[in-house]
């Protein structure tokens, strides 16, 4: 549809992020692309319309949507103080160290 509405068939697309839902049988797979990232989330017919809405709404405000595992955070002031990432997120990308995810390192309030 995009290929209809903004380009020449054969040109590159316009867009430097987009979602596409992949159906093969009971299998849904909502792909959202970003820049050079790519989520992905399996779900099931029961599923896919609050999944797909999720992903249009990453779409739609990039700047709420966590770098580190793309999924959407709580606010715009909370992604702002930790490099528009989770607190989690952020953590274990910065602060944790070699430490294994599965155990307390020593920064106060690690959330393991």
């Amino acid at each position: 549809m995009h290929d209809l509405l903004f380009t020449v068939p054969g040109d590159e697309f316009p867009f430097t992020a987009s979602v596409v839902v992949h159906v093969d049988g009971s299998r849904h797979v909502v792909r959202r692309m970003v820049g050079g990232a790519v989520h992905e989330v399996e779900c099931t017919a029961a599923e896919i319309d609050r999944v797909v809405d999720g992903a249009l709404e990453a779409l739609l405000a990039p700047a709420q949507v966590c770098r580190a595992c793309g999924e959407l955070s709580a606010g715009t002031y909370f992604e702002a103080v930790f490099e528009r990432m989770h607190y989690v997120c952020f953590h274990f990308e910065y602060e944790h160290g070699d430490t294994d995810r599965d155990q307390t390192c020593e920064v106060p309030g690690c959330p393991v």
